[in-house]
């Protein structure tokens, strides 16, 4: 059974973002999409939800409408508000520390379905913001799939990929539901990056940043064109 991660974000109330999609109406979306989800695989939803969802753990937070409409969701679709639930986060700390103007928050969740549950050992929150606004959650999960093994490394040189940004329109015609079906059945057998480029019809990847350019396409198109490997 696949692992279904999904991140989220709802903004606030009186964000300009919700003035034609209500938090309602976002959530009963997010609620249909978990539950065509776990009929998949085990799922687990994490992000920052604005939602203060009352008391939890050890924590006396109070209860706003994004926060009753995110229990809502959960108590419609079986998934568990993790939240003050899981080892290492029973004191459910704020993930929004105090400013002058507000109190500690616990606006950011995660929500598990009823098959990702067993495999979440711990949650914690980390005290460093690395630059957010937000300090993070900090999850360990336990899977029930053995570890593989990485092939040796030799040494040898492997051809560098280089995205072209004026091929952008190629790539985007090279999309075709061949390669998407591959590259899903190599992401589904725990294949890396490279082996789903591989799949798609490319060639090795090379620098970190070369690997996350070449993400955006890697997973879905047929082969592109020859003018973008070197």
């Amino acid at each position: 059974m696949p692992l279904l991660v999904a991140a989220c974000y709802l903004p606030p109330a009186g964000s300009p973002q919700l003035e034609q999609v209500s938090h309602e109406e976002w959530l009963a979306t997010l609620g249909e999409r978990m539950a065509i989800a776990a009929a998949e695989g085990s799922v687990m939803v994490a992000g920052d939800f604005n939602a203060h969802v009352g008391p939890v753990g050890c924590a006396p937070y109070d209860l706003n409408p994004h926060g009753r409409g995110l229990r809502g969701v959960c108590a419609d679709t079986g998934f568990t508000l993790c939240t003050g639930c899981v080892e290492g986060d029973h004191a459910a700390l704020p993930t929004f520390p105090a400013t002058n103007a507000h109190s500690a928050t616990r606006p950011d969740h995660i929500l598990a379905s009823p098959a990702a549950r067993q495999w979440l050992s711990s949650c914690r929150v980390l005290p460093d913001r690395r630059g957010s606004d937000h300090l993070p959650l900090d999850t360990l999960l336990t899977l029930p799939w053995a570890p593989r093994t990485a092939p040796p490394v030799d040494g040898t040189a492997l051809p560098r990929a280089r995205w072209d940004h004026h091929l952008l329109w190629e790539y985007s015609t090279a999309l075709r539901e061949e390669a998407l079906a591959a590259a899903c059945a190599a992401a589904a057998a725990g294949d890396s990056i490279e082996a789903l480029y591989l799949a798609a019809g490319g060639g090795h990847l090379g620098s970190h940043r070369q690997r996350h350019a070449a993400a955006a396409f890697s997973c879905w198109p047929s082969p592109p064109d020859a003018a973008a490997l070197v």
